[in-house]
């Protein structure tokens, strides 16, 4: 939450070459640190892959200076990419 007690939340995700960076649509003004998206990230993934991590970040978007990186986390895929690869 910023110094007015809210927060303008969006993600971006990506994978480790970062050749496809997608973001969600902004959350403005939410008041209680928990924005609800009703959103997905779409990516054409050809395996096999050299990077399989997913990165996932939260930023507060500013307009007068740069976003405010919230938080980040990092999935792992490897495994739900091969299972779909086998299973076609």
């Amino acid at each position: 939450m910023d110094k007015e007690g809210t927060t303008d939340c969006f993600f971006k995700g990506y994978f480790d070459s970062k050749e496809e960076v997608q973001e969600t649509d902004c959350h403005y003004r939410c008041m209680d640190g928990n924005p609800d998206f009703q959103y997905r990230m779409v990516f054409d993934i050809k395996a096999p892959r050299k990077d399989y991590k997913f990165d996932l970040q939260a930023y507060d978007r500013d307009f007068l200076t740069s976003n405010e990186l919230i938080g980040q986390g990092a999935i792992n895929l490897r495994d739900i990419i091969d299972d779909v690869c086998l299973t076609n």
